[in-house]
C-alpha cells in the first residue's frame, strides 16, 4: 500500500510540539484532519480548514463557508469590482481562490504537487499547524495512521492561542502561583495530557478502523 511520511508542527510553539506520522495514500482531508486531531492531543471541538497558500485553495467542513464562497463566486462571475462596491477588499477576499469539502477531496495528488500544506483549527484560537512531505512509501502495509516520531504536550483546548498557552505553562510549572491550583484543576478538566506516543498510535489504529478510509 502506497503512504506518505508527514511532519506536522504546531507553529510558534515553545516548546516545539509536532509529530511524524505516515498516512495511508487515498485518504480525505477529513481523515488527515481526524488523524492530526488524534495524533496531537486535540479533542475535534472545532472547525479546521487547510490551506494551499499558493494557489489559494482551501479545504473546509464548514458548509456555510462552502456555499457562501460558491454564492459569492457565481454572483460576481466575469465582473470587475470598483473601490466603491468593495472598498474594503471583502468581496475580493471572498471569491479569490478555490474552497473545497474537506470530506470529497483525496490528499494525494495535492501533497505530491505542493510537498506542503497548513492545517488552521480553532479559528479562535488560531492554532496553524505546517504539513510538510518527507517522503512516499511504496510498501505500507497498514490501513490505518501510525506516530512515527514526536515532541511536546498538545496545548489544552480553548486556553487562548499560543500567548496564552505560554501564560498556562508559567502557572502549571509554578506551585508557588496564587492561580497554580485554579490552573491544575481547568488544565485537568480539559485533558492536557503528557505525549504518549504509544497510547496516541493505540487510539488512531482503533478510531481508523472503527471509521472505513473514505
Amino acid at each position: 500500500m502506497k503512504a506518505y511520511e508527514i511532519e506536522v508542527k504546531l507553529s510558534q510553539s515553545d516548546p516545539l510540539v509536532w509529530r511524524k506520522i505516515l498516512v495511508p495514500a487515498g485518504i480525505t482531508f477529513k481523515r488527515l484532519h481526524d488523524t492530526i486531531q488524534m495524533a496531537m492531543g486535540w479533542w475535534d471541538y472545532h472547525l479546521y480548514e487547510f490551506r494551499i497558500e499558493e494557489v489559494g485553495l482551501r479545504f473546509t467542513i464548514d458548509e456555510e463557508q462552502y456555499a457562501e464562497h460558491k454564492y459569492m463566486k457565481a454572483l460576481y462571475a466575469n465582473k470587475k469590482l470598483t473601490k466603491e462596491e468593495d472598498p474594503y477588499g471583502f468581496i475580493e477576499r471572498s471569491i479569490r481562490g478555490r474552497v473545497q469539502k474537506a470530506q470529497s477531496s483525496k490528499i494525494d495528488s495535492h501533497l505530491e504537487k505542493h510537498n506542503r500544506l497548513d492545517y488552521i483549527y480553532d479559528f479562535g484560537d488560531g492554532w496553524e499547524h505546517s504539513i510538510e512531505l518527507i517522503k512516499i512509501i511504496d510498501d505500507y502495509p497498514f490501513g490505518y495512521p501510525i506516530i512515527i516520531d514526536g515532541v511536546g504536550d498538545c496545548p489544552p483546548e480553548d486556553v487562548g492561542g499560543i500567548p496564552g498557552y505560554e501564560d498556562f505553562l508559567k502557572i502549571w510549572n509554578d506551585p508557588q502561583h496564587p492561580d497554580y491550583e485554579h490552573m491544575r484543576s481547568w488544565g485537568e478538566s480539559q485533558n492536557f495530557e503528557p505525549y504518549d506516543q504509544a497510547e496516541l498510535n493505540r487510539l488512531l489504529k482503533e478510531f481508523i478502523q472503527l471509521k472505513k478510509v473514505k
